[in-house]
């Protein structure tokens, strides 16, 4: 596009100004002005025209957006529509054929000790703990569900501490579920722990407490000034992330342990639990409380006293482990920290 004018249309515009005359100088005037104004103008229009794209790019950036989203509730919708009902026909039948309304019945009434094998609990400590746990655990019944019966609840639980099953192997069992189990045992589990766990684990304070201990390990052992026996066992985790070999044990797998302290009747006295696999019973021991506490002479530990037939002081101490005879041959196999027996935590007390 041309940047002149012509000169009718620059002495148009000079007498408009109110000058006669229209000399070369004024039109180089007039030609110079025209052409400023003509630039800024196309100036302005290429920002207006930048504007625009960015408008358009931004509409259709949302409209891709909302197509992907559209897509995706799409396929969200379909999936559901797959779902036939709201609760497959067999968990339906769980009071009739489910174990905990039927095998369970019958064991209790019939088999007392299959009934403890299976839930590794008495009938009567079973119907104690759904009692107990019941406020803690109840649920409410809904206008599309009932809730599961709080037996229900302990039941899987206990089978699931005394087997080890898988959720899946549950399941078909209890006809419950494997994701509600998931969620249930760990309820479970917290309230048990919530209701029995100051009344169950109690570490004794006084040197008459520890006494009875030492009692009951004389008469029915013959093992005497003994305070507890003292041993860890491995429970096997999925290694958490970035944990690198803390959890990995000698065992060839990741794992917490649980270095626990009980009495002549296999009672838990003291635990403690959550170290790495790849810790020792003795590294664990060092760094726990109960080791603590001994060391600073604030349990009640019975001083020095003669054993039985003797008149010299001994001092109580600590047993590395505490087997039934009939396991004595399988302690090595079936006791994760025995080698426990070669730190320090079998030591005097």
């Amino acid at each position: 596009m041309s940047s002149f004018i012509s000169a009718d249309v620059a002495h148009a515009k000079w007498s408009s100004l109110g000058y006669a005359t229209l000399d070369a100088a004024s039109i180089l005037i007039i030609v110079s002005s025209s052409t400023v104004d003509f630039h800024r103008s196309l100036k302005m229009e290429r920002e207006r025209r930048l504007v625009l794209l960015d408008c358009l790019m931004a509409i259709q950036h949302n409209q891709m957006q909302m197509k992907i989203l559209m897509a995706k509730m799409q396929a969200i919708l379909e999936r559901r529509k797959e779902r036939m009902c709201w609760v497959r026909h067999w968990i339906t039948l769980r009071p009739h054929q489910g174990a905990y309304g039927n095998l369970m019945h019958l064991l209790r009434n019939e088999d007392v000790q299959g009934f403890r094998n299976f839930t590794r609990i008495t009938p009567a400590m079973f119907a104690e703990m759904v009692t107990r746990l019941t406020p803690r655990l109840q649920k409410y019944d809904t206008w599309y569900r009932k809730a599961l019966p709080v037996g229900l609840k302990v039941a899987i639980t206990m089978r699931y501490l005394a087997s080890g099953d898988s959720y899946h192997s549950l399941m078909y069992l209890f006809y419950v579920p494997h994701n509600t189990i998931s969620l249930l045992v760990l309820d479970v589990c917290q309230a048990i722990y919530a209701e029995y766990g100051e009344e169950t684990i109690s570490n004794p304070s006084t040197p008459k407490g520890w006494k009875g201990i030492a009692q009951t390990f004389s008469d029915r052992w013959n093992f005497h000034h003994c305070l507890g026996a003292l041993d860890g066992k491995h429970i096997r985790i999925k290694a958490p992330a970035n944990c690198g070999s803390q959890f990995y044990n000698y065992k060839g797998y990741n794992s917490i342990v649980l270095l626990a302290l009980v009495d002549g009747n296999y009672k838990f006295r003291w635990v403690e639990v959550g170290a790495g696999g790849a810790s020792s019973d003795a590294q664990i021991w060092n760094t726990c409380s109960l080791k603590e506490a001994i060391d600073d002479e604030n349990i009640g530990i019975p001083p020095d006293e003669p054993l039985p037939h003797d008149d010299r002081d001994i001092p109580y101490f600590k047993s590395q482990l505490l087997l039934p005879p009939q396991d004595a041959a399988h302690s090595t196999a079936e006791t994760p920290g025995s080698d426990a027996a070669r730190t320090p935590s079998s030591g005097s007390a």
